[in-house]
């Protein structure tokens, strides 16, 4: 409907001055109403339960800290898959990381635990590697991997896979080894998760919580080791808080239209976004960059504060894409073009990558071409791209409560 409207504009000749009293305002109420304002509502509710998250998350993930020295980078992004399309140049000197397929085919064809799966079919998956990674204490998949080869803040830059069904063999033939052995498999797994936590990236958050629930399950078949997992138990025991922080953080700790200064600064100012605040950032380049000129013409102030904020906050993130790769949002102007002046667009310039097939970009394509035909359409065009760019990061939040109140019984499942 809004784009037949806005061709009906653009071959009626309908004055500017038409088609922000009419149409305009009309889209731009109905956004507000419809979108904007019940998620702001949202993050309010549920604010005092994700602080109360991160307050009991602190001195349990503590322990994690500490100085990365070790990257895993040059021995795991040569070797594990970054998608069949994508071109990995520093891979053809190594043995990659295979599932067979007779392996895949065994996890696709049942829902059975994966513990209980016939160890058979899997007996030629070649699991050592996820033990060497006890050498390593990061992961940059920046620097050796396929992104050389890509640009940055384009929806076509590549992420490792992140193969879980690896840790799933792993600890599918430990099933027959002695407690100590046992243990050492376990180890490994959680330790690919937590590498995968380091990558600064969201999917390597779930990554790891991921890891943490396979742990779970594997403890559970052998309750008496529990308690030689030391910190760890603590960790496994509060996955499902970590999911839910590591999915808020990029709502709370960040500017957008859903997100109003006084929250994102308030989260700030109680120190809440340490956990994940670096996958955050990098969230927030990539999915805002489509709507960059739009949001600092919308919001000039609060991303100039956002700036600020994170070059004071985020001093412990490596930031790899930022530093080497392209001048990002932080080594934006002051003051960057806005969306329509000079031919200018940020967002039209990414939308131009043939490659990209992401359902925001194809939007983005069609909505930055008609700001060029017609510049009066600027300001319902920029809130349409930022409001388009940010997910809905309470979605955790917002299923907890609904079943708090099922289990109480004010509400029906």
């Amino acid at each position: 409907i809004f784009l037949t409207l806005l061709f009906v504009f653009a071959i009626t000749g309908l004055t500017p001055f038409i088609f922000d009293q009419i149409i305009a305002r009309h889209y731009l109420t109905s956004l507000q109403q419809n979108r904007i304002s019940p998620q702001i509502e949202k993050l309010s509710i549920h604010y005092p339960e994700y602080k109360k998250d991160v307050t009991i998350l602190e001195p349990v993930v503590g322990f994690m800290d500490g100085p990365k020295l070790r990257d895993a980078g040059p021995y795991l992004n040569p070797r594990v898959s970054w998608g069949s399309t994508v071109k990995n140049e520093n891979s053809s000197k190594v043995e990659k990381f295979i599932l067979p397929e007779e392996a895949r085919i065994a996890f696709k064809k049942t829902e059975t635990p994966f513990l209980k799966l016939d160890p058979r079919p899997f007996s030629k998956v070649q699991t050592q590697w996820l033990h060497k990674l006890q050498d390593f204490d990061h992961w940059d998949i920046d620097k050796n991997s396929p992104v050389d080869l890509h640009p940055r803040f384009s929806y076509s830059t590549p992420v490792p896979e992140f193969d879980l069904a690896f840790t799933k063999v792993h600890l599918l033939k430990a099933q027959t080894k002695s407690d100590t052995q046992y243990l050492e498999s376990i180890r490994d797994v959680i330790h690919y998760g937590e590498l995968s936590l380091t990558t600064e990236t969201l999917v390597g958050g779930m990554i790891f919580v991921a890891t943490l629930s396979q742990a779970d399950a594997a403890l559970a078949k052998r309750p008496h080791l529990r308690k030689q997992m030391g910190p760890w138990t603590a960790v496994i025991k509060e996955r499902e808080r970590l999911k839910r922080v590591y999915w808020a953080v990029n709502q709370y700790a960040r500017p957008s239209l859903q997100t109003p200064t006084r929250v994102w600064k308030q989260t700030y100012s109680e120190q809440l976004p340490a956990l994940g605040l670096c996958a955050s950032v990098r969230e927030a380049t990539g999915v805002d960059w489509a709507a960059w000129s739009a949001m600092t013409d919308i919001m000039p102030k609060a991303y100039k504060e956002y700036r600020q904020v994170i070059s004071k906050n985020a001093q412990g993130c490596r930031f790899t894409w930022i530093k080497e790769k392209t001048p990002a949002w932080v080594k934006l102007p002051e003051e960057p073009n806005s969306i329509y002046s000079s031919g200018s667009y940020d967002y039209l310039l990414m939308a131009e990558d043939d490659s990209m097939e992401s359902s925001i970009v194809s939007i983005v394509r069609p909505l930055a071409k008609i700001v060029e035909w017609m510049p009066q359409t600027r300001r319902l065009i920029s809130t349409v791209i930022a409001s388009i760019a940010v997910p809905n990061y309470t979605n955790l939040y917002d299923k907890k409560l609904l079943a708090e109140k099922v289990a109480s019984g004010q509400e029906k499942e």
